[in-house]
């Protein structure tokens, strides 16, 4: 099973560069022009999924001061992220971030985003610099199954085989303090989403 993820793994990181170097020749004989990439246009806008007065009052700041800021990545096609972002004296460069994905292999393995939740829970995950697994508990109630780190700030859950929804903080919000907010948004994100 953990051969069979890693090897998704290393296909979804692949699949995230295919769009890179397609070209078009605009006539017979002229230079290749790169063709524009494109994301998976059954992706929303990650920016609208959230609503700024929201992630505001959850974090103790004014809306007026968020700004909100694409943090989409063109090498990942299948994949689109916004991040919300304000001046706290206390963090440097607090935020939170919600990115939304859709399935990158979904013919070689359609069940993708059901294995890459449960390896979070049963592998973990580990930080820059180290070796350490951490793993992920159960986060319910959301989609069709979630998984969250309090040590990695980060909340994930899907929707069926079709999509995956993280959100990641950068705040300075205690351990219960954030999985609330975790909470909130989560469910602010799949009342708008539908």
């Amino acid at each position: 099973m953990l051969l069979r993820i890693l090897t998704l793994v290393m296909i979804v990181a692949f699949a995230g560069c295919k769009g890179d170097k397609s070209t078009t020749a605009t006539k017979a004989g002229d230079t290749p022009v790169a063709a524009p990439l494109e994301f998976d246009d059954r992706l929303p806008n990650p920016c609208e999924v959230m609503a700024t007065e929201t992630i505001a009052g959850l974090v103790g700041t004014d809306a007026g001061a968020l700004e909100v800021k694409d943090a989409s990545n063109t090498q990942n096609l299948f994949s689109k992220a916004c991040f919300f972002k304000w001046d706290d004296p206390n963090m440097t460069d607090a935020g939170v971030m919600v990115q939304i994905m859709t399935n990158p292999v979904e013919e070689e393995a359609p069940e993708y985003l059901q294995m890459f939740i449960a390896s979070k829970k049963t592998a973990g995950e580990s930080t820059i610099g180290s070796d350490k697994k951490i793993l992920y508990r159960d986060f319910p109630g959301f989609g069709d199954d979630g998984a969250y780190s309090n040590e990695l700030h980060k909340y994930l859950w899907r929707l069926g085989d079709d999509f995956s929804f993280l959100l990641a903080f950068n705040t300075t919000l205690n351990k219960d303090e954030e999985l609330a907010a975790a909470k909130v948004l989560a469910t602010e994100i799949m009342q708008k989403f539908r």
